[in-house]
């Protein structure tokens, strides 16, 4: 039973891996869009 064992643990973390990645990737699109929202109010709206 321990090979179960191993393998429901090495499922569960490329899981967390996995789910990981796509909160990072999630986190990395919110802060582009906050940078890009910024630096157009900034930057693109006074010469507008």
């Amino acid at each position: 039973n321990h090979r179960a064992q191993a393998r429901d643990g090495l499922v569960s973390f490329v899981i967390s891996v996995a789910s990981e990645m796509i909160t990072l990737k999630r986190f990395c699109a919110v802060v582009k869009a906050l940078i890009i929202n910024f630096f157009q109010k900034n930057f693109f709206l006074p010469y507008a």
